[in-house]
């Protein structure tokens, strides 16, 4: 179980460090980029992100059924 872990973890490192590599910097300064990021953080919450997905891949195979 713990070489699965680690095996998951090290593809995940890779991905991220990729993903990185090619998003670049974020614009320094840039006025319309920083209050973007403070909408989105205002509105983006894991309570949020569960009830988006539970609209489209709800947990009760007969509610996605529906």
């Amino acid at each position: 179980r713990l070489g699965f872990r680690q095996q998951v973890s090290d593809v995940l490192h890779d991905a991220a460090e990729a993903l990185a590599a090619q998003a670049g910097e974020p614009p320094a300064g840039d006025p319309a980029y920083g209050a973007l990021t403070e909408q989105i953080g205002a509105l983006y919450t894991m309570a949020r992100e569960r009830e988006v997905h539970a609209a489209f891949a709800p947990a009760d195979p007969e509610k996605a059924a529906a």
